[in-house]
C-alpha cells in the first residue's frame, strides 16, 4: 500500500460519514487500474441516501455483493459502514447498540475493532459459519455488507439415508 491509498484511507478512518473522501479515493482506484473497488466504494456512497427499506437501497445492495465478491476482507473491513449486531447494550436492551462500526476504535487487526463504551471487541465477519459462531459465543459482532445472512446458517441438505433413519 503506498503512502496516497494509507492517507485516503486515513482520511475515510477519520472522517467515516464523509461520502467526498471515499469518492475522491474511488477516482483514485480507478486511475489505478482497480474498477471493482472503486465501484464497491461508489455504490457504498450511494446507499447512504436511502433507507434500507427503500428498493433503491436493496437493488445498489445486490450489486454490492455481486461486485464485491472478489474483493479481500481486510479492504472491506476498513472501509464499511455497518450496524453492530449482537451487542448487549447496557445503554438500552431493548434497542439495538448505539454504536456503528465506523466510529469504533481502530485496532491492529482490520476484522476487529473496540467499543470504547462497553470495552468489548467488535468481529468483521465475512461467512456464516463465523457469524453463528461468533454469535453463540457471546461476541459482538458486524456482517459484511456483502454477505447475505438471514440470521441462521443454512441447514445441511439431509441425505436419502437420513429419511429412512426417522
Amino acid at each position: 500500500m503506498d503512502e496516497d491509498e494509507k492517507a485516503f484511507l486515513s482520511g475515510i478512518l477519520d472522517n467515516p460519514f464523509d461520502n467526498a473522501i471515499r469518492l475522491i479515493y474511488a477516482d483514485w482506484l480507478e486511475e489505478h487500474d482497480r474498477t471493482i473497488q472503486a465501484e464497491y466504494l461508489r455504490v457504498e456512497c450511494q446507499m447512504s441516501a436511502f433507507q434500507p427499506v427503500d428498493i433503491r437501497y436493496k437493488l445498489k445492495r445486490a450489486y454490492l455483493i455481486t461486485i464485491g465478491k472478489s474483493l479481500e476482507s481486510e479492504w472491506v473491513a476498513l472501509i464499511s459502514r455497518v450496524k453492530i449486531d449482537n451487542c448487549p447494550s447496557q445503554y438500552n436492551p431493548q434497542s439495538n447498540c448505539p454504536n456503528r462500526w465506523e466510529t469504533l476504535k481502530i485496532t491492529e487487526c482490520e476484522r476487529i475493532r473496540e467499543c470504547e463504551q462497553c470495552r468489548r471487541r467488535v468481529y468483521f465477519c465475512s461467512e456464516v459459519l463465523e457469524v453463528d459462531r461468533l454469535k453463540r459465543q457471546g461476541e459482538v459482532i458486524v456482517i459484511d455488507p456483502r454477505l447475505q445472512y438471514g440470521g441462521t446458517s443454512p441447514k445441511p441438505r439431509s441425505t436419502r439415508r437420513d429419511r429412512f433413519r426417522k
